[in-house]
């Protein structure tokens, strides 16, 4: 995450940007970290120093920020549901006027997201 931070011009404020992802995993719903949902949470924290944003700010403007397409995602369910959950309204908010693409407006997966692909068929063997 260090490495990325400074990349974004935030190395200079990176015991901040450690700060933030403790806040990003509250945010998230406390999520177990694997490297999918460890760069979720990297990703929001350093959205969050980037745009000068404390836990509380996300709270209150989750509806109108441009979050990144990481955290979208994770929203939607592409990495699943987490164990507890996705926090509401957070999760909400967030999703508010938003769809993912090829599926007719469909919002957000509510399971594996695999399991709503089509077969592949025998074709393709």
């Amino acid at each position: 995450m260090l490495f990325q931070s400074k990349q974004l011009g935030l190395g200079g404020q990176f015991a901040l940007v450690k700060q933030r992802y403790e806040e990003a995993n509250r945010l998230l719903g406390d999520i177990p970290k694997v490297t999918p949902s460890s760069k979720v949470c990297g990703d929001l924290a350093q959205f969050m120093v980037a745009n000068d944003l404390t836990e509380a700010d996300v709270r209150e403007q989750a509806s109108t920020l441009n979050f990144p397409s990481s955290v979208i995602e994770y929203f939607q369910g592409f990495l699943g549901v987490p164990p507890f959950g996705f926090p509401e309204p957070l999760r909400s908010q967030i999703l508010e006027g938003r769809t993912i693409d090829g599926y007719d407006g469909k919002v957000a997966f509510e399971g594996r997201p695999g399991e709503e692909m089509e077969d592949f068929g025998e074709s393709c063997w």
